[in-house]
């Protein structure tokens, strides 16, 4: 089996992206480790929802985790 990181980035605009390649790994500590080296610039990401997820070559889910950066309106603004 194999296992997939993936980053996604959501945007100001309502856009998904994927800033990253899919990358995959043989082995799950090494999946793991990009999961959380993903995250890590993640959490101070300018993005208003950053993070990635882990998943098995069949597809499962095995982790998932977002941060999520809220852009504060100036005061005046509407929505």
């Amino acid at each position: 089996m194999r296992y997939i990181t993936m980053e996604i980035q959501n945007n100001a605009d309502g856009s998904a992206t994927f800033p990253s390649n899919f990358k995959t790994w043989d082995d799950i500590n090494n999946a793991e480790s990009e999961f959380h080296k993903v995250l890590m610039y993640a959490a101070i990401s300018s993005a208003p929802s950053k993070g990635c997820v882990l998943l098995t070559s069949t597809g499962e889910l095995l982790r998932s985790e977002f941060y999520e950066h809220p852009v504060e309106q100036v005061e005046g603004e509407s929505e």
